[in-house]
């Protein structure tokens, strides 16, 4: 978790280097991308699969991301792989968040819930009798589906 705690402060340094928030949000935008390709790229030499990332939509504006930048992206996407598939949304979600502009997260609520957050409130939830197998449940946020997973 502590080189996980690295990566993700040099995301935010490296965010800080920008000054408009246009930029700020573009870079946040496609350094995760990269995260996540790297993440996948990882997940999928694992199972042995050859089932390709989708690409990202073409509405979505991303930009070249700087050299040393890409590489530690790169490092993160393939550390975050090492974790449980359910952290990793949480992961790379949180990485995003601290590369926002801050009024952009604040409009935006883009704030996740921590996986063991969500495991001891679905654990209450069972506890005080509900039954998922039956039970219409309403997440209102679900921003990084972390109750979906």
């Amino acid at each position: 978790m502590q080189r996980y705690q690295t990566c993700k402060a040099m995301a935010k340094g490296y965010a800080a280097n920008f000054d408009d928030d246009k930029t700020r949000l573009v870079q946040a935008r496609s350094y995760c991308a990269r995260v996540i390709d790297a993440y996948w790229s990882s997940i999928a030499k694992k199972h042995t699969s050859t089932i390709k990332i989708k690409a990202v939509a073409s509405s979505v504006w991303l930009e070249d991301v700087a050299v040393d930048a890409e590489q530690v992206a790169e490092r993160t996407g393939e550390l975050i792989a090492l974790f449980p598939v359910e952290d990793a949304g949480f992961l790379i979600g949180s990485i995003y968040t601290v590369m926002l502009p801050a009024a952009y997260r604040s409009e935006k609520g883009a704030y996740y819930t921590p996986p063991p957050l969500v495991a001891r409130l679905l654990d209450m939830a069972e506890k005080s009798g509900v039954d998922f197998s039956k039970a219409s449940v309403i997440d209102p946020a679900c921003g990084g589906g972390a109750f979906l997973a």
